[in-house]
């Protein structure tokens, strides 16, 4: 019998899978990670708000290590999408910006 933590884990990705394929949940992820100020830098003159900086980007340090545990590699294209928004912008018009396709393309688990 598996461990339920080891169940746990499995739904867990199933899941991140799941909000990735699809825009809101691509959407989510990127707000998520710039109010966590993932990309930015926490040092600050006052050690105290150094401190404080690097406590809210912990959430965001877990969130990329779970997107990149449920699929290599997505955290990068996840960050290419949000650097490119007229790009996403006009792929998403031609169609060509399906993740699930994308995602069956390239041998993904379906999750």
């Amino acid at each position: 019998m598996e461990p339920p933590e080891s169940r746990r884990e499995d739904q867990l990705q199933s899941d991140f899978r799941e909000l990735l394929n699809s825009k809101a949940g691509r959407r989510l992820f990127l707000e998520l990670f710039e109010k966590c100020n993932l990309l930015g830098a926490s040092f600050a003159r006052d050690a105290a708000q150094t401190a404080f900086n690097e406590g809210t980007r912990s959430p965001g340090l877990w969130l990329k290590e779970k997107i990149e545990a449920a699929r290599p590699g997505e955290f990068g294209r996840l960050l290419t999408e949000a650097a490119n928004p007229r790009e996403n912008l006009r792929e998403a018009e031609n169609g060509r910006n399906d993740h699930r396709a994308r995602r069956d393309s390239d041998g993904w688990d379906a999750g």
